[in-house]
């Protein structure tokens, strides 16, 4: 165990625990604070990095989960997966 990991969340300097993204009791997202900062001391685009073409084995465990969440049995084990991937948006999802 580290020394970071016996602090309580909030007081974690990697990354505390207001600092990702969240989600309420209702699905909503409350915004984390690395939405607050600069370029300076935030994430930072680096653009091509080789051939930005994921490992094999990557993109096979990938294809294997994709499959795997839109078939039925997917569908009955993540049946919010369509509401949270396409909220906002007027997509005519499956209907469940």
């Amino acid at each position: 165990m580290t020394e970071e990991s016996k602090e309580t969340p909030q007081c974690r300097t990697y990354c505390p625990s207001n600092y990702v993204d969240q989600e309420d009791g209702e699905g909503n997202t409350i915004p984390g604070t690395w939405r607050d900062e600069e370029n300076e001391t935030g994430l930072h685009s680096i653009g091509r990095v080789g051939a930005n073409n994921p490992a094999r084995r990557s993109a096979q465990l990938r294809d294997t989960l994709s499959d795997y969440f839109i078939s039925e049995a997917g569908e009955e084990a993540a049946p919010w997966q369509y509401q949270r991937a396409f909220r906002g948006a007027i997509i005519n999802p499956p209907h469940f």
